[in-house]
Order: C-alpha cells, then structure tokens, then sequence
C-alpha cells in the first residue's frame, strides 16, 4: 500500500494460487476490486485468455490503457511469455533464476514513472527470517521448489542491496546453484541435509525419466516402439504416460460447469451464459464454448475428481470431447465431495478447502 501510495503499478507474485487469492482479497479490502486484478493458472481457457488479453492491453508496451494505480497480484504465469511492464515487483521467495525472471518485468519499457517507484526494485517476502537457521518457508514454496535453493538464494540475496543486470545473472546464478558453502555458519548443518534431499530426489527423477525414455534407435524401430516402450498397454489418462511430458504430482484437466436442470448445464466463465445439452451432441460453436470451461485442478485432488468427473455419453462421437471428463458444480455455490469443497468464480478462479 505504501508502494502504491501516490499511484503507480504493482506486480505482487505469490508462489501458489491460494496465497494468490488471499493478497487479492486483502488487497480488495483496502483498494476496492477495479484497482487489484488476479491472474493465476486455475481460472478456466476462456476467463484465463481474457485476463491475459487485458493485461497486456494495460501494462504492455503501448501503455495507452495503463491506469494511474493498479496491483496485479500472480502467479508463475506471468513469468513468461507475457510482455507486461510493472513500476515495482513484490515476490515471494523462489530460485535466485526463477526471480531474475521475474524480475524481468519491472522496467520493461521506457515510461514515465511515479516519482517514488524511479528506480526499478524488487522486494522478496514470503520467508520467515531466523539468524539462527535458514529462513522458515511457507509449506507451498517448499512443496513446489523444495528448501535448499529457496535457502541458498536468500543467504545470496542478504548480503546484497542492489542487482546489476545483466552483469549479475551468472554471478548469481552460480552461487545459488554451486556447492561453495553459503550464508550464515549456523544455517551450514541445514543447507547440508536440504543439499541431501535434493539430491534424492534428483536420482528419483533421473530413474523415473529412465523409465520413459526413448530408446537408441535401430533398423526395426516403428514410432509405436519410440512412444511404448516397456510400458505395456498404454492408458492416456495413466499417471505413466502423462510422465512423458510432465514432471511431478500427476493433475487433471475438467470441463467445469454448473448444473442447470435435468440433462444440462451452463457455463461458469464470465460473460454471456451458454446453457448446454447433456444428452446431444454440441455443434462447432458450442463445442468452442465447453472446451473453454477447462480448467485444472489441484495435484491433491486428482484421484477423487477422476473419479467424480466422466466423460459425457452423449458426446463421444465428437473428437473434441469424447474424452474430457466434466464436473459439474451445484446450480448455486460450491461442490463438496471427499472432504473437500470446490467453488468457481471469475473474480477468484477455482477456489478449493477443506470441508
């Protein structure tokens, strides 16, 4: 808030979606909702590609659209591939790369600034600072980037001040990512045993990957061989296959709607309502409008909405659908199954806890 105080435009990136939703509601509270935007990866196609479409339209190159004071609050998505522009940048703790990345959005272009944010910064928060031991992780950091590099680039990060770019990135880079001894005397014992179980779990993956990779070619190899090898009767949706292209816990990707009555449903993505048969096959237009109610839902939930979640009967003729599992959501609030509850809402995305 204090940022932001005389105006200007704020990028704050937490680590996971609901972190993400919490700064939004807090932010909301003391900005009011047309001053704070939410991007993250569980909104559906259709409220995703709108929300990308309209950040760039404010804070990319252009600036023709860009408003006098606004936050973004994020998620890894927008490390990448979107060319938006911020005054200043509040990221939780992450892999000394993974913030230059991020980084990489403040400044971006030539502008005229607000007169406090001249100067391109970066504030990294979402640590517990302890002088006595490496700093205390928020469980989802820790889940999606483990402790030792998050660690190792908070002990880099406490003796600096200041980054020159691009002169630094390979200064820093290797020191994070380097065997040297880092930081305090006393974090040592716990940099130790965090360096242990990262390499374990880097011997996991290189077995796992072993299992799926392709094989050296030979004169009888068919394409059939390079895709099944040693795996047997190969089913899409197995944790096994989708190895071949994703690393970690295995997720799901729904059709998300709400029920609407007997044999329909509607959509859940903002604008015009689309109202859909459940016992016919969709024509093009409104096969469009389904396959933009996809979204994907948490590592933890997988097993129970796969097995909530079908593919619709009706629809397997059509190739676009036949094998998209559909969830359907209760006509007005959120579905509780398995001990857990799931809401969907344009303004916050897919929301899930515990019941």
């Amino acid at each position: 808030m204090d940022l932001v105080r005389d105006g200007g435009c704020a990028l704050v990136l937490r680590n996971t979606v609901g972190r993400a939703q919490e700064t939004y509601r807090r932010l909301v509270d003391r900005l009011g909702p047309d001053s704070v935007t939410l991007i993250h990866a569980r909104f559906t196609v259709a409220d995703r590609r709108e929300r990308e479409r309209d950040l760039v339209s404010r804070f990319g190159s252009d600036g023709t659209h860009r408003p006098h004071r606004h936050v973004v609050v994020a998620t890894q998505v927008v490390e990448q591939s979107l060319d938006v522009d911020f005054d200043v940048l509040v990221t939780d703790l992450a892999p000394v790369d993974l913030l230059l990345q991020r980084l990489g959005r403040v400044h971006r272009h030539k502008r005229v600034r607000p007169a406090r944010l001249t100067e391109p910064a970066m504030y990294v928060v979402g640590y517990e600072p302890n002088a006595a031991s490496p700093p205390r992780l928020p469980q989802g950091t820790g889940r999606i980037y483990g402790e030792h590099l998050p660690w190792r680039t908070a002990a880099v990060l406490r003796d600096r001040s200041v980054i020159s770019l691009p002169n630094d990135v390979p200064i820093l880079i290797e020191e994070v990512y380097g065997t040297a001894p880092i930081g305090p005397a006393e974090w040592r014992e716990a940099l130790t045993r965090a360096a242990k179980r990262e390499d374990e779990w880097r011997r996991e993956f290189e077995a796992h990957a072993d299992r799926v990779a392709l094989p050296a070619p030979g004169p009888n190899t068919t394409l059939a061989h390079l895709s099944r090898t040693h795996q047997g009767e190969v089913v899409e949706e197995s944790p096994t296959v989708q190895a071949h292209t994703r690393l970690g816990e295995p997720t799901i990707e729904v059709l998300l709607l709400r029920d609407a009555g007997p044999d329909r449903a509607r959509t859940v993505s903002a604008g015009p309502e689309t109202v859909v048969s459940l016992d016919a096959v969709p024509d093009a237009p409104v096969t469009d409008v389904l396959l933009d109610q996809a979204v994907r839902t948490p590592p933890n939930l997988t097993e129970a909405v796969a097995a909530r979640a079908l593919p619709c009967e009706a629809w397997s003729s059509q190739p676009w659908l036949a094998k998209s599992p559909v969830l359907i959501l209760p006509p007005d609030g959120p579905l509780e199954f398995d001990g857990h509850r799931i809401h969907y809402s344009p303004t916050l995305g897919l929301e899930v806890s515990r019941v």
